[in-house]
């Protein structure tokens, strides 16, 4: 995680078909925790309690 922190907010901009219905979906930065991690991979949440692990490249900074 080199462009977002635990705790900030961010917005889906970019998802595979399957889930396209989160685009736009504002979500909350979690701790990541596990063995291959790469510095790209983030760990989100939605208001709704999905948790989602994403690239930096798919979310935007709000």
């Amino acid at each position: 995680m080199k462009v977002f922190k635990v705790g900030e907010k961010a917005k889906i901009i970019d998802m595979p078909e399957k889930g396209k219905y989160l685009l736009n979906e504002v979500v909350t930065v979690t701790p990541i925790g596990g063995f291959g991690i790469e510095e790209d991979d983030i760990c989100v949440k939605t208001d709704t309690g999905i948790m989602l692990f994403l690239k930096e490249t798919q979310l935007k900074k709000i």
